[in-house]
This record gives structure tokens, sequence and C-alpha cells, in this order.
């Protein structure tokens, strides 16, 4: 297969993630958190399962085992309730770049809970990534976007984030099938947003400024919710991890861009500066070791 359709594949993921934290803030305007939460993960459920059920039919849930349901827990669900839950509290911007920290951030966990080796380029973009995320965090709470509160709830939706990848490494090596995997996924956040949102909402209450645009908007973040998985999967059965990962950290320029666009969420010099400290961060693990073997091999 052409390399054109996994990298394009990969775009449209970072395209789609870029999208998120801006798209969840612009909606926060006219539907509540829980609202949202429970709206995009059903949504994405629904629509993950049917693609399961029409491409396999029914499936053996007990050959698929438990920790794919237990993955859905921590992402979407986790993530999805920090991520909504913090930029109503924070600066768009701040939960668009607080993602480029996630390249490094997984490695450093599974050295401290897998035990696997840790490369000193990866502890030092790790160093740089979180210098640059406290940096930013920083810049939009004195020009009064920011809140110290939300960005906590962002990084919470990180390290979720990177401990589901933590399963997910091992939950790999049994299961060949990311679709039946991802719907496993969506299932549980389903239930966990749906009994969060009966603790939280009055019934009578929901969605009472749905209009037809506001549904738009968050069947769009459902798509935010389960396209980039489908894509990113595709594109890792086709392409090696290391050129995948350069792309991962495309996610906070790209979104800082939307959330200026969207939102007129302005980024000073300092928070400028520390985006591109994030940027390096997250791309030092990768680009080092890539220059290294063009190095030893010129003719790769």
């Amino acid at each position: 297969m052409s390399r054109l359709l996994p990298v394009l594949a990969m775009l449209g993921a970072i395209l789609l993630w870029s999208t998120t934290a801006p798209g969840t803030k612009f909606a926060l305007q006219f539907a509540g958190v829980w609202e949202i939460v429970v709206f995009r993960i059903a949504l994405a459920a629904l629509a993950v399962w049917t693609l399961v059920l029409l491409t396999y039919g029914f499936i053996n849930l007990r050959r698929v085992g438990p920790w794919p349901f237990v993955m859905g827990i921590l992402e979407p669900g986790m993530v999805t309730v920090f991520l909504v839950s913090g930029v109503a509290h924070t600066s768009a911007v701040n939960g668009a770049v607080v993602w480029g920290v996630l390249p490094v951030t997984q490695p450093v966990l599974a050295r401290l809970i897998l035990k696997e080796p840790l490369r000193p380029t990866v502890a030092i973009g790790a160093v740089l990534a979180v210098s640059g995320a406290a940096l930013l965090f920083a810049s939009k709470q004195a020009d009064g976007s920011g809140n110290l509160y939300g960005d906590l709830l962002l990084v919470g939706a990180v390290v979720s984030a990177a401990c589901n990848q933590l399963l997910a490494r091992r939950v790999a090596q049994r299961q060949r099938n990311p679709i039946v995997v991802t719907g496993c996924q969506m299932a549980t956040a389903s239930v966990i947003a749906l009994a969060l949102f009966v603790l939280n909402v009055e019934p009578a209450t929901a969605y009472e400024g749905m209009t037809i645009g506001v549904f738009a908007l968050l069947c769009y973040l459902a798509l935010t919710t389960a396209g980039p998985f489908l894509l990113y999967n595709f594109a890792l059965q086709h392409l090696p991890v290391g050129p995948i990962s350069l792309f991962a950290p495309l996610v906070g320029p790209l979104g800082a861009l939307w959330a200026a666009l969207l939102l007129h969420d302005v980024v000073s010099p300092i928070g400028l500066a520390a985006i591109g400290i994030i940027l390096t961060g997250a791309l030092l693990p990768t680009v080092i070791p890539m220059l290294a073997r063009r190095r030893e091999n010129p003719a790769e």
C-alpha cells in the first residue's frame, strides 16, 4: 500500500484532535459539561459499534476479554470528563497544547510502572515538555484566561491517556482488532458518562438550548472522539511507530491556531515560547535517534 493513505489518515487524526479543546470550549456556550460529555461519548460509541456490526457482525465478548472495557474507563471515559471540565475553567489554548507532553509522559510512566528502559533523550524531552506546559499555564493565568483548577484537570486528562496507552500496549499483544477494542472502550465510557450525567443533570432541563447548529457541533465533537482512534489505528498498521510519533506534537500548535481563530484566544510571546519548548521536548526523543540512524546509514 502507498504510504500516502496512512500519512493522510494520521494527518486527519491530528487535525481532529487539534480541534477537540477549542471546539469543546465553543460548545460550552450552548450546552453544559455533562451534556457534552455524554453526547460525545454515546454518539461515538454508537458510530463505532455500527461499524463493528457492519464489518464483523456479532462478536464473542468472552474472546475479547475484560481489559478493553477497562481501557474505556481511562480513555475516552476519564479523559473526556477531565478535558471538558478542564476547558470549562481554563483557556482553550491550554487544553490543546497540554497534549504536547503526552509523547514523553507515556515513556516516563512506562519506566515507573512497567520498568521499561528510559532513553536520555526521552528524559530530557519530558523535562522540556513539562517545563513548557508549566510556563504556558503561568502565562495564561497572568493574562486572566487561565485557571489552576482547570489546568490540573487537563493534566489529569493527559495522565489518564498515558496510563491507557500503557494498558493498550498489553492489550494489543492479545487483540488484533483495533475496531473491536475501540468499541469496547466506547461502551464502558458510555456507561460512565451516562451515570455522571444522571447524577449531575436534571432530565427536564437537559439540552434545553438544543438547536440544529448545536446538534451539529456536538456531532462533530463525537467525531473527534471516535474518528482519531480509527484513523490512528489504520495508520499504525502501515507506518512505523517512529514516524507516527512525529505527528503527535502538531496537536498543540494547531489547537492554539484553532483557539485563536474560533475563540479569539490570544497567545502572548511568552505563551508562544512555551509552545515552542513543548514542541521541542515532544519531538526530541524521535528526531535525535532518527538523525543518528541517518548519519550511520545515509542510504536509508
